[in-house]
């Protein structure tokens, strides 16, 4: 751990001295994270003709759906199962029916949504990299944005760090898709943090993905035990999932909480989805409150005490839940999943 106390001798403040930085790139659009939105925002402007430079701060592409590993998607469809979510999401889904790396869009018991769709998150990783090759689009990853310059309301460079060093990028035009507005907080551009009226922000939640469970074993489980999940399933329901969607245990997550064996801020419930790859499992059920995305003290804390979570939740289920038995832990996201932090104030907010 870092002593962070200072004394009386301590600065607080160092002046760094003028430096240049060389500048690598004069792409017509740059596009800052290659979340989703990043990705589509980087094809579509490739696809139009541009010369468009996509950059990230990590090893891959993806963002929260291979960074974080928040699986499955939701949902492509409306209430009434028609598909409204198309164009180059639409596609990418497609793509990863196609090739193995997801069921596609499958049926849902957990919030009533339309469809889910989970997938493979290194299936998704390559595919992704391929569409951004495929458009045209150049990538330059383990770069992370450290500064904006701009002369009016114009950005006129970013700059970026690497392992190569501080580098700039002079592009026509930026599009934001940091997920955490880092651009626009650091062009000095309006935006708002969390909840307007008091700042507080969705809580983060570390997903991780559990092998070695026995599916068979699970849906024999939830038959006998409908009662402890949502909405009591039905045999029907629960054997024609063709990728098992589970919400519940409530009130065993709350003894478990009483009994000192679960954080107490972890949800109130098991919330998990079955992979395309057999015996593996999605689970979204650690949980944090009041933890800050764009601070690092927040988050470093926010880490320690996610990553402890996970370890109690599998001993919960290989406890608790049939087919857990001999389940083990295979990884979990490389950084907590952050849902909210600052939102642009644009043209148009959406509401």
């Amino acid at each position: 751990m870092i002593n962070m106390k200072m004394d009386d001798s301590t600065p607080s403040l160092i002046t760094e001295f003028e430096t240049t930085t060389p500048v690598i790139a004069h792409p017509d659009v740059c596009v800052i994270g290659s979340g989703p939105a990043g990705i589509g925002a980087a094809i579509a402007a490739a696809r139009l003709g541009a010369k468009t430079l996509l950059v990230e701060r990590y090893g891959f592409v993806g963002g929260n759906l291979t960074m974080a590993m928040v699986n499955p998607m939701f949902t492509f469809h409306d209430i009434k199962g028609r598909q409204v979510i198309m164009g180059i999401a639409g596609e990418f889904a497609d793509r990863l029916k196609a090739r193995g790396a997801s069921h596609g869009h499958v049926t849902d018991l957990t919030f009533d949504n339309a469809s889910m769709t989970p997938f493979d998150p290194e299936g998704t990783k390559v595919l992704l990299f391929d569409m951004l090759e495929e458009a045209g689009v150049d990538l330059l990853l383990h770069s992370l944005l450290t500064g904006v310059k701009r002369e009016g309301s114009k950005i006129t460079s970013l700059f970026i760090e690497n392992k190569s060093g501080r580098q700039a990028i002079c592009p026509r035009f930026v599009i934001d898709c940091s997920a955490d507005a880092d651009v626009v907080a650091r062009a000095g551009a309006p935006f708002i943090k969390g909840r307007e009226e008091d700042g507080f922000m969705q809580p983060a939640t570390l997903y991780f993905r559990i092998g070695g469970v026995n599916e068979r074993n699970l849906r024999i489980w939830m038959k006998h035990n409908r009662h402890l999940l949502k909405d009591s399933p039905t045999d029907d329901e629960i054997d024609s999932q063709k990728a098992i969607a589970f919400l519940g245990m409530n009130d065993r997550i709350k003894a478990a909480k009483e009994a000192g064996e679960l954080d107490h801020e972890i949800a109130p419930r098991i919330l998990m989805y079955q992979l395309p790859a057999e015996g593996q499992f999605s689970v979204n059920t650690t949980r944090l409150q009041q933890v800050d995305g764009t601070d690092v003290f927040s988050l470093t804390q926010a880490e320690i005490r996610l990553r402890r979570q996970v370890l109690q939740i599998h001993r919960f289920l290989h406890c608790q839940v049939g087919g857990f038995e001999l389940a083990v832990v295979l990884d979990t996201g490389i950084q907590a999943g952050i849902r909210e932090t600052r939102h642009i104030r644009g043209d148009y907010v959406l509401t």
